[in-house]
């Protein structure tokens, strides 16, 4: 029962950081009958901001980043590029974006998604 028991804490444990992350992920939502949308923020040098986007399968799918020494990560796709470009699996793809090199300063940046 203990041996039982400590498997579930670690799976708890092993499971809670990507629960946690996922939670303060913002939903990218189109306008209704738009078939993209676009979100801007900034980023400080150690920040990662956080964006899901839910899709049916079998979509031509195209995320960007644009900004100055800004990358995003799509789940599942790839890692630190300017732009993807991916037929979907029906789901939510997480994408982060970050400083490509840390910098100085605060940069800002504008994430496109379009879906067809």
């Amino acid at each position: 029962m203990h041996a039982i028991r400590t498997c579930l804490t670690v799976a708890a444990l092993t499971l809670a950081p990507s629960f946690a992350a996922a939670q303060f992920c913002q939903p990218i939502q189109f306008e209704r009958g738009s078939f993209s949308g676009a979100v801007s923020d900034t980023l400080t040098p150690s920040q990662a901001r956080c964006y899901t986007l839910e899709v049916g399968s079998g979509q031509a799918a195209r995320i960007a980043v644009i900004g100055e020494n800004m990358c995003v990560s799509v789940s599942g796709v790839g890692d630190c590029q300017a732009e993807f470009r991916f037929t979907t699996r029906a789901g939510i793809y997480e994408l982060r974006v970050t400083q490509l090199f840390r910098s100085a300063s605060t940069l800002p940046f504008t994430l496109t998604a379009e879906v067809r």
